[in-house]
């Protein structure tokens, strides 16, 4: 019923994968990603309730937010049907340059995951996803996560972006589920796999490899 004086919950499901580059897949399994070139390829990967209102039984559901790469597969083009369900598209662990982010937030895609992490890095010929911050072409500037703890972005980085458009700035925790645990070596589920993350202080590196695996 999601009264206030129940407390708090969650009010629906990120889902950060498997709609991915795999050159930015960070620490996602590439062999568990895949590309979208229908709604129904979408609708297979998530399950159709969980994305169709007018599948499930209350005319709700779980899925409100997707992280998906732009550029693969016919993703821009369905990113009109998602937002009609009620799912914020974010655009996340992708190679999209300026010309192709624009045409995802044109879509109507409303987020940035993780700014500057698992995304082609700001050119001064092509800024990249990071470009849509900007004004120029006066477009809507979409929210975007910032991993602002010293590791994931230098502060001078976090600076930058948020004053490139204060309103759209949100803090992203990053928390996996050793947070508060001792350092050691912890199993993930990883796909089909199943992997260490190493946590070292509030750090975390996927095991054989320099990868940042949150915090």
């Amino acid at each position: 019923m999601r009264l206030p004086e129940d407390g708090a919950e969650s009010l629906g499901a990120h889902v950060e994968g498997p709609f991915l580059n795999p050159t930015k897949n960070g620490i996602h399994s590439v062999g568990s990603l895949r590309e979208a070139n229908t709604i129904e390829d979408v609708e297979s990967c998530y399950g159709r309730a969980n994305i169709n209102p007018a599948a499930s039984t209350d005319g709700r559901i779980p899925v409100r937010m997707m992280t998906a790469a732009p550029e693969l597969g016919s993703m821009t083009a369905l990113i009109p049907e998602l937002c009609a369900r009620g799912i914020v598209v974010s655009i996340g662990h992708s190679e999209a340059t300026y010309e192709q982010a624009s045409a995802a937030v044109a879509a109507g895609a409303g987020m940035i995951t993780h700014l500057f992490n698992a995304m082609r890095p700001l050119h001064h010929r092509n800024p990249g996803i990071f470009g849509v911050l900007g004004i120029a072409e006066h477009r809507p500037r979409p929210f975007f996560g910032v991993i602002a703890d010293g590791i994931h972005l230098h502060p001078t980085t976090v600076t930058i972006a948020y004053h490139a458009h204060p309103e759209g700035f949100i803090l992203v925790t990053d928390a996996m589920h050793m947070v508060g645990l001792p350092d050691g070596s912890y199993q993930w589920t990883n796909g089909a796999q199943t992997n260490n993350i190493v946590k070292v202080g509030s750090k975390l590196i996927l095991e054989g490899s320099d990868k940042i695996a949150g915090r």
